[in-house]
């Protein structure tokens, strides 16, 4: 995480990884920004999901960093929230394709 964290420029970022339970085993993770000047982030990974691979942890932490990447950007837009959403997905699996190579 350290390496990516540099890497996106979230240095500026406390950055707390977490494994919990959740019901939804489609759900690898999911991130929960701290709003605010704290730049506080949760980065929860679903100790029900049956990752295959050390790589479909590391992406899915990877995943959850480009989320709090455009978190600000979600906040600042003047679109709709949804459109914003899909738009930063897009780059986000845009990201993902190209550095892992899918």
């Amino acid at each position: 995480m350290k390496k990516w964290r540099a890497k996106l420029g979230l240095l500026n970022y406390k950055i707390y990884l977490r494994i919990v339970e959740n019901s939804d085993n489609e759900q690898k993770g999911e991130l929960f920004p701290c709003q605010g000047i704290d730049r506080v982030a949760n980065i929860f990974l679903n100790s029900n999901y049956e990752f295959k691979h050390i790589e479909d942890v590391e992406e899915t932490i990877f995943h959850e960093l480009l989320e709090l990447m455009l978190h600000d950007l979600r906040l600042a837009s003047s679109l709709q929230i949804e459109t914003t959403n899909k738009m930063c997905h897009e780059v986000i699996r845009r990201l993902e394709n190209l550095i892992f190579e899918q």
